[in-house]
Order: C-alpha cells, then structure tokens, then sequence
C-alpha cells in the first residue's frame, strides 16, 4: 500500500478521521494567517503613530522578516505542508528523557526521568522518521511492521497485521483488543 493508497483508503472508509483532519489543517492555517494579520495590523499601526517618515521602510521591513519567520518555523511543527506516509519500522528503542517537572522529583528537585519507545521508520520514498510513543505500546509495534502516519494524529495505523495483534485507537490512545470494532476507553470507531 502506497501513501496515496492509504490516504484514499482512510478518506473512503473513515470520513470522521479526514473531516479531522481537515479541519486541523484549516485551524492551523487559520491561526497562522491570524497571527501575521495582528502582526501587520500593530506594525502599521505604530508606523503611522511614530510620525517618523525614515523609521517606516525599515520597520516595515522588520516585521516582513518576523512575519516570513514565523511562517516558516510553524510549518516543519504543523500540518499545513504534511502529508501522511506509508513505511516499515526499521529499528524500536527505549529512550530516557530528563524533563522538568512541579515539585520535587525523584531526581533532584522539579526533575523527572521518562521512557519514551522511538520507532524509526523507513518510509517508501526512502526517508527515515522518528515516532516518539509511550512504552506502553512496545507490544503493539513490532519491527518489520508496515505502518502508515496521517498528520496530526500520534498514534501509526497498522498494516497488513496478523489477527492476534493488539490495536491502538487513534483517537485517545488506548490499547484495544484485536476483535473490538469500537475503542473500549473512548467508543469511536476503531480504524
């Protein structure tokens, strides 16, 4: 299965998730554009307060630089250039993160230790990607399982799985039984 395969597949045979993720797309857009427009807004808006004529260019140019800035970096972290794929995991590992937390910690104040499983993930275009999950799920993702990624959504959809093989909701993360056509913890559809 493709990556376009898959993506018509989830479209043709589960609208709710595409709706989903169509309107996440639309909202990170929105949001976006609705950053840069109070951006522009307040520029223009000191610009023509400031009543100083040879300031106006080079804030202007300023915040045109700021504005292209924040485009770009909200891209690789959003949805608005994603695209889902289709890949076979390649290598699983446990990764330990230090993270800050409230409070006293285990390990010295306001620190905590988390385990993280990382799956690397060969895509068919040959790139490889990193998937950050809980360890809770190691029994659910295999290496040499085909997986496919949509956007937004955390959890991979497996492929081509055995019928024994445990399922992840895509939608709160749960761990279902094989046969269970509706998530136990959330009632959705299981995907």
């Amino acid at each position: 299965m493709t990556a376009e395969e898959f993506w018509s597949y989830i479209r043709r045979n589960h609208p709710t998730v595409a709706a989903f993720l169509h309107r996440k797309k639309l909202l990170k857009l929105a949001r976006v554009l609705l950053i840069n427009a109070i951006l522009w807004a307040f520029a223009v808006f000191t610009v023509e307060e400031m009543n100083k004529p040879n300031l106006r260019i080079p804030t202007l140019l300023i915040v045109a630089l700021v504005s292209v800035a924040y485009t770009w970096f909200a891209r690789p972290r959003g949805l608005i250039f994603s695209k889902p794929y289709v890949g076979k995991i390649e290598k699983a590992t446990i990764s330990t993160h230090m993270q800050e937390c409230d409070g006293p910690g285990m390990y010295g104040k306001g620190m905590r230790m988390s385990n993280f499983w990382v799956l690397t993930v060969r895509g068919e275009d040959g790139k490889t990607h990193q998937i950050e999950l809980e360890p809770k799920y190691e029994h659910c993702y295999r290496v040499g399982d085909r997986i496919g990624v949509l956007p937004a959504i955390q959890y991979p959809f497996l492929l081509d799985t055995p019928d024994d093989h445990p399922t992840v909701c895509w939608w709160c993360g749960s761990i279902n039984r094989p046969e269970d056509r509706e998530c136990m913890n959330c009632g959705r559809d299981m995907v």
